[in-house]
């Protein structure tokens, strides 16, 4: 089972990603919540997780000081940034903090699927090559 959590505060977003992955992804639990701080709590609670989908812009901590957090917790699970026109210079900023990936809002759901496919992919080598170590 891969868990991804949706972290956007716009609901309608948030039930399109999960819409989108559970229809796509035979083998998926999702998470979700509207707020930054929120967020934390749920990926220091969820020490397994496979992906994040994070909007930056929401309310809470600063976005780029939850990417900060996470990367301190586990520098391999891909984070993907989600971003509404406007906010490109901060997706290339989290990038450069070590996102995987961002994706435009509105996304087209293939341009996002292929997205999502590629970061669970490195997600599970990540973990392959660490049982091997």
């Amino acid at each position: 089972m891969q868990k991804v959590l949706i972290a956007d505060d716009h609901p309608l977003f948030r039930d399109a990603i999960t819409n989108v992955l559970e229809s796509r992804f035979s083998d998926v639990q999702t998470l979700t919540t509207e707020d930054l701080d929120t967020a934390l709590v749920v990926v220091e609670a969820n020490p397994d997780l496979d992906l994040i989908l994070l909007d930056l812009n929401m309310p809470g901590m600063d976005g780029l000081e939850l990417l900060d957090r996470i990367r301190n917790l586990d520098d391999a699970i891909p984070v993907v940034i989600l971003t509404g026109q406007g906010d490109i210079s901060t997706a290339v900023s989290a990038m450069q903090q070590g996102a995987y990936d961002f994706i435009e809002k509105p996304f087209d759901h293939e341009e996002l699927i292929e997205l999502l496919r590629h970061a669970l992919e490195k997600r599970h080598l990540a973990l392959e090559n660490r049982r091997l170590k």
